[in-house]
């Protein structure tokens, strides 16, 4: 019996494995187009998918967000694409960069424009209200870039999140239970 607590240690690690793995699938999702949040639009070819717009620029600065809206629209057929805004927002950030996941959407195969309009969804003007509210610098549209990425199950994250608690707790059945097992007389 003793012994075959000793299994949960492989097992545990082979998941953690795993799950270290999706997470950093995660973080690196595939750049397919960027452009600077200056220009007005951008042409870019996207895959049949799914993506998520995200904003890209330096830490601890102001942010655009509230001051510019998204429009993406397939060029063939003139139609705009339903970026639907993400309720909890993904974000990813280095020392001095950060980006976060503002919409995703669906596309089938083609080429699309994607412009800034100027008019941010209802959410992201309160929030720029209260970032104008701490800080009163004007915002520096030139060290922001708009980014599309490849999109990744947000459910995929959280199951890689649990995958690595789980992981852990095996990992350490596998090196206590024996012992306890064995204190208890079996």
């Amino acid at each position: 019996m003793r012994n075959l607590c000793f299994l949960l240690i492989p097992m545990g690690i082979a998941l953690l494995i795993v799950s270290i793995r999706n997470i950093i699938r995660f973080a690196k999702a595939e750049l397919f187009f960027e452009m600077p949040c200056l220009e007005e639009e951008g042409r870019v070819y996207l895959p049949q998918g799914k993506y998520g717009i995200w904003l890209s620029g330096k830490k601890f600065t102001k942010s655009p967000l509230g001051k510019i809206g998204f429009q993406l629209v397939e060029e063939a057929t003139g139609n705009r694409v339903n970026l639907a805004p993400n309720l909890m927002r993904t974000s990813v950030s280095g020392f001095r960069e950060a980006r976060v996941e503002l919409y995703s959407f669906y596309v089938e195969e083609g080429n699309y424009t994607l412009s800034l309009d100027g008019e941010g969804s209802v959410r992201e003007r309160i929030e720029a209200s209260i970032g104008n509210l701490l800080i009163k610098k004007p915002v520096d549209f030139s060290s922001f870039t708009v980014q599309i990425r490849k999109g990744s199950s947000f459910a995929m994250f959280f199951l890689s999140v649990f995958g690595i608690n789980i992981a852990i707790w095996m990992i350490l059945g596998g090196i206590m239970l024996p012992f306890l097992l064995a204190e208890a007389g079996y």
